[in-house]
């Protein structure tokens, strides 16, 4: 999809994740639009993210720009219910002849939403049984809104397979180890985080190792989620939002992505830990794509940052790219992911604290390392707390 969109041969408008749960919740439900605060001050919402591209490379057409209103001080943009959708095709774990349907561990995300959302609903079930063997307050998905049911034959496709012993501790640690490490240090015991995928995870792992245990949140819908499973235990119900298998651990509870996304716009999670391709002094953050070059899409990463004031928000990257360049910046050169939303940033080389209107301040720095190489390779300036020295990991 990417290589085609880059060479023209296809339109694709890019639409944060949360936004795409409530575009679906929101048609089923018959409200025709919603104002939400994710992609506020992006090109998403300015109406200048490329849709569609020429062979050459050209931009032919630019998405929609967004209605921006203010409500008690806070500004948000204006979003479209998508139209009725023709059918919809979903899988459950267990349904009745009645077409109610329980669906197993992470595989609610967007089943019901979508179910709700389309003329014609067709389920595929790994078990259908008799009315009644299901109890009614355990149903995920009502029959009201199933029109065909059908016994599956095959499923459990397993994307990314992880178990517990693939990776074995290195004496050496690389330049990921080292700002997870640091990172490590920012999880307090009991909380509520959103993981990115690689670095942030492998933080939360180094947490755990010392004893700052926390309530991972998944946007594919459960919180609670636990390490990868032992070798011949996985089950492909069970994932993360990397898609990687996964256990939950015991209190875990599993809901619909719309759910999910709720819990993150509303404020409801304690830190999102996630990756960029660069930052600005002021808290601007850019992970999504290079334009021209490389389209990740930005899943739900606009989401993730988009309720600064009621959840902190940490970026781990590495201190320069490839090329040896700065990737915190004065000002971000790529489209933005959110503005003047990140709270700190870790590095391999320092820890930052951002202020979103003074700038960066040092609080700590990696031992093997002085601030005069750090202010050598960051690309703006920066004060140095009162006491800022050597981290102790």
């Amino acid at each position: 999809m990417e290589k085609a969109y880059l060479s023209g041969e296809t339109a694709l408008h890019l639409i944060p994740q949360g936004t795409f749960a409530e575009n679906i919740r929101c048609c089923g439900a018959g409200v025709p639009a919603f104002y939400t605060p994710t992609g506020l001050n992006t090109l998403y919402a300015e109406g200048k993210l490329p849709t569609k591209y020429d062979s050459n490379g050209n931009v032919l057409k630019y998405n929609e720009a967004r209605e921006v209103r203010t409500f008690n001080g806070k500004e948000y943009l204006l979003e479209e219910a998508f139209p009725t959708a023709d059918f919809a095709w979903i899988k459950a774990w267990k349904a009745d002849k009645m077409g109610n349907c329980v669906f197993k561990g992470t595989s609610y995300n967007y089943n019901r939403i979508m179910a709700n959302a389309a003329r014609i609903t067709i389920v595929e079930a790994e078990e259908i049984v008799e009315l009644g063997e299901l109890p009614a307050e355990s149903i995920h998905l009502p029959g009201l809104n199933v029109n065909r049911l059908f016994k599956g034959k095959k499923w459990g496709k397993i994307e990314v397979l992880h178990n517990d012993d693939d990776s074995k501790e290195s004496k050496e640690k690389s330049v990921r180890d080292v700002i997870a490490q640091r990172a490590a240090k920012e999880f307090v015991p009991g909380s509520s985080c959103n993981l990115g995928v690689g670095m942030p995870v492998l933080a939360s792992d180094y947490a755990s190792k010392d004893g700052r245990h926390v309530y991972v949140q998944s946007e594919n819908a459960i919180i609670g989620v636990g390490g990868y499973p032992k070798r011949g235990e996985k089950q492909s119900d069970w994932i993360n939002a990397g898609k990687e298998t996964i256990v939950p651990i015991p209190g875990a509870s599993t809901f619909g992505s719309d759910v999910a996304f709720g819990q993150i716009r509303g404020g409801h999670l304690d830190m999102t830990v996630l990756g960029a391709l660069e930052c600005s002094q002021y808290g601007d953050v850019a992970n999504y794509m290079i334009p021209g070059k490389m389209v990740k899409g930005m899943g739900g990463a606009m989401d993730l940052v988009a309720n600064r004031e009621a959840t902190k928000i940490m970026v781990v990257q590495t201190h320069c790219d490839k090329h040896g360049n700065p990737k915190i910046k004065a000002k971000c050169d790529l489209p933005l992911t959110g503005s003047r939303c990140v709270h700190m940033i870790i590095t391999e080389l320092a820890c930052f604290d951002v202020d979103h209107e003074k700038g960066l301040t040092l609080r700590d720095h990696n031992p093997n390392t002085s601030i005069e190489e750090i202010k050598s390779k960051t690309g703006c300036d920066f004060k140095v707390a009162e006491g800022c020295g050597p981290w102790k990991v």
